[in-house]
């Protein structure tokens, strides 16, 4: 794992793990780092907190399987949740990883997160296949609040209003065999005590990459065939739809300006593409090396794409939050680090 200084794009720390990683996440509390390894030989593997700012290893946990799910913490009882690709789901003391509860829901884990005072837990059921079982557990016991089914295999959960306990599950149907293209693909909105609000069917290859934007009101993904989609969020009717590259492999990512949020997406194929997130229309668009996998990451006046050979830096985000920009961004290119 190398971390580079955001205005010079030299490294400021490095740190080797031994086996490839899974998952790699930034806290949102204080800005710790939590990286987990996958499952290796011996069926087990590393799960490690790190020091953002220096990369010293504050805790490290052994767990059976390898890290499946992105870690969630909960900051009123210091505790954070993360899902095995055993099919665990694991509360863990924020502060030393020491296991606080351990429960086991279904053969796959696809999400896990804490929200509004309880744990989530988006899984499969060995014994009901085709169906995703979605479960609010109490945060410091994990004792069950509600449970539901939904049609189709987990694929992507996230919350988005805490007043109705309002969530958007992506779920898919596949074929018989496991390589084949799913069949149909839904998004689903539900509040309170697992009901349903509405259900809207999505392209089958759309990807798990759900982003929601509270100030439009709409949720926005990307297909593999290289569409982005916005649907809106009281109905689940489609708003929108752009074209952004042939394939995409990665998810949109959001910047918040002074006035209109900016919706940002890089395909497979070489396209970093910007656009208003009310309308889709496009503000700016550059060409990059293909091979893009993962998401743009937005942080203040800039966007950081990672393609396999370089690091790509666009600035001067905020200028282009209130009229389309004919020109592409010019963007500031570095080596790209493997982590």
């Amino acid at each position: 794992v190398r971390a580079l200084s955001r205005t010079s794009g030299e490294p400021v720390w490095t740190l080797t793990i031994k086996n490839p990683l899974s998952v790699l996440g930034l806290s949102a509390i204080d800005g710790k780092l939590f990286a987990g390894e996958k499952e290796n030989s011996t069926g087990s593997s590393n799960f490690y907190c790190i020091e953002a700012q220096t990369g010293k290893v504050l805790w490290m946990v052994s767990l059976l399987g390898g890290a499946k799910t992105n870690p969630s913490a909960d900051k009123s009882i210091g505790l954070l949740l993360i899902g095995t690709t055993t099919g665990a789901s694991l509360a863990l003391h924020y502060a030393s990883g020491e296991k606080h509860w351990k429960t086991e829901l279904g053969p796959l884990v696809a999400e896990t997160m804490f929200f509004n005072k309880k744990a989530f837990i988006l899984s499969n059921r060995s014994d009901l296949p085709g169906k995703t079982a979605l479960r609010a557990l109490v945060t410091n016991n994990s004792r069950e609040y509600w449970h539901t089914f939904l049609e189709g295999e987990p694929m992507d959960l996230i919350a988005i209003d805490e007043k109705t306990d309002a969530l958007l599950i992506l779920t898919m149907q596949h074929r018989p065999t496991e390589d084949a293209d799913p069949q149909k693909a839904w998004i689903q909105m539900m509040i309170h005590n697992g009901k349903m609000r509405w259900r809207a069917e999505v392209p089958p290859d759309t990807l798990p990459s759900l982003l929601y934007s509270s100030r439009e009101k709409l949720v926005v993904f990307t297909t593999r065939s290289g569409f982005m989609i916005a649907l809106n969020i009281y109905d689940g009717k489609e708003l929108w739809r752009a074209e952004v590259g042939k394939e995409t492999r990665s998810g949109p990512s959001l910047f918040f300006p002074l006035s209109n949020p900016i919706i940002a997406a890089v395909s497979h194929d070489g396209v970093f593409s910007l656009r208003r997130a009310h309308d889709g229309k496009e503000i700016a668009r550059s060409t990059l090396e293909p091979g893009a996998t993962v998401p743009p990451v937005m942080s203040e006046d800039s966007a950081y794409v990672l393609t396999p050979g370089h690091l790509h830096i666009f600035g001067g985000l905020m200028s282009l939050k209130d009229k389309p920009s004919p020109t592409p961004t010019k963007p500031i290119s570095q080596p790209a680090e493997k982590k």
